[in-house]
């Protein structure tokens, strides 16, 4: 049922506070059960002001409300947006490459650093020697008889040796001392047997602590055996002939223009020079741990010649013509035999060559670890500048 208002007679709705017509307040039903109008469409030429009171026969069921001009309706504000998101590229793909190349990297260094490693080891013994001997005496020489064709061996711990050939039936020692007491020198002897002038034998193995001693020696340049060894020091022999064989743990072997060598070996050092000719009796090596071969032999091959070392190069000149079986393998180094015509074998790991120059004879063999090989026919040097042979 419809109420209408008291004011003006317009139909009401349900929970209208006030007439849509003329604005009167509206006094509400207490029933809450009252059932709940539609409100049916307000006429076009309702108004505030000058409405008709007669209901209308057929009221429309969808009212429009035309609100005055002040009114400003409320808009909810638009909810922010959300935020972008970047899209980021994929990472690039690991490449295993650097990988390999620093494993690579490190075990080269590994290998290199145990050979420099022993080297500066080496040369950090030499120079605690040296610091621990701030004496030296140098005696005056010593002149013995000594027959061409004599044999000399020569026993040394701490120092260098040099042997010089001349033109005189006699030797010329130079002994030169060095330690930290000048009294200990003094009082320290050398044995030198020269009783017989056809055999020379020196002994300086049995010295005192942080001591050391060198010798200089003249000798005829026809010799015998001539052996010489020491711990720590370097090797020289120069215009001399005989059945060489020189061994030294820490230091240089050199050879200048001298005959008959038979043996050169060394821990720690080079082996380098010119060899006018081989021992003719046996076979002859040249051997070296920690260090290069760098010989020039003048004279032709007649025995089997070895060459090896482990950490170092070989450079070998032979005389031409040459009649030789070559054999030269490097585990990690180029081999270069190109001058003999021989071709060169690249394997895994390192290069191997080997083959006959001219009608064969003697077997010529180098092997090194970590080096370089080069064999040649040459009459140009090929010995390295090295050491001075000073005491």
């Amino acid at each position: 049922m419809f109420e209408h208002c008291k004011n003006c007679g317009a139909e009401l709705f349900r929970a209208q506070k006030f007439c849509r017509a003329c604005g009167a307040p509206i006094v509400t039903r207490d029933d809450e059960d009252a059932p709940t109008q539609i409100m049916p469409p307000a006429p076009d030429m309702w108004g505030a002001q000058g409405a008709q009171t007669a209901p209308v026969s057929q009221p429309e069921t969808n009212p429009t409300f035309v609100p005055p001009a002040y009114y400003q309706p409320s808009v909810p504000p638009a909810p922010p947006a959300p935020p972008m998101r970047q899209e980021s590229a994929p990472p690039p793909a690991r490449s295993r490459s650097p990988w390999i190349v620093v494993v690579v990297l490190i075990a080269l260094l590994m290998f290199g650093g145990a050979i420099i490693g022993g080297r500066i080891l080496v040369s950090k013994v030499r120079a605690f020697i040296s610091s621990m001997m701030g004496s030296e005496i140098v005696e005056p020489p010593q002149m013995i008889a000594l027959n061409p064709g004599a044999a000399i061996s020569i026993t040394g711990v701490n120092g260098n040796v040099t042997l010089e050939g001349w033109d005189k039936p006699q030797a010329e020692i130079r002994v030169t001392k060095r330690g930290r007491s000048e009294k200990t020198l003094r009082e320290m002897t050398v044995g030198i047997d020269a009783s017989n002038p056809n055999n020379l034998v020196i002994d300086a193995s049995d010295l005192p602590d942080n001591t050391s001693v060198s010798f200089r020696i003249k000798v005829p340049r026809e010799l015998g055996a001539i052996k010489i060894s020491t711990t720590n020091g370097r090797i020289s022999l120069s215009n001399i002939s005989g059945l060489i064989d020189a061994e030294t743990v820490n230091g240089t072997i050199r050879f200048e223009d001298v005959s008959g060598v038979a043996r050169a070996q060394t821990i720690s050092g080079n082996i380098d020079g010119s060899i006018k000719a081989l021992a003719q009796d046996r076979p002859i090596s040249f051997k070296t741990v920690s260090g290069g071969i760098d010989v020039r032999i003048l004279s032709e091959i007649k025995t089997d010649l070895s060459f090896a070392t482990t950490s170092g190069n070989i450079e070998v000149g032979l005389p031409s013509p040459l009649n030789a079986r070559i054999e030269a393998s490097s585990t990690s180094g180029r081999v270069d035999l190109d001058q003999l015509g021989i071709p060169v074998q690249r394997e895994t790991p390192g290069q191997h060559a080997s083959g006959q120059v001219g009608t064969g004879g003697p077997a010529v063999k180098a092997t090194t670890m970590s080096g370089r090989i080069e064999i040649k026919t040459t009459n140009a040097p090929t010995g390295r500048e090295g050491d001075s042979n000073g005491d």
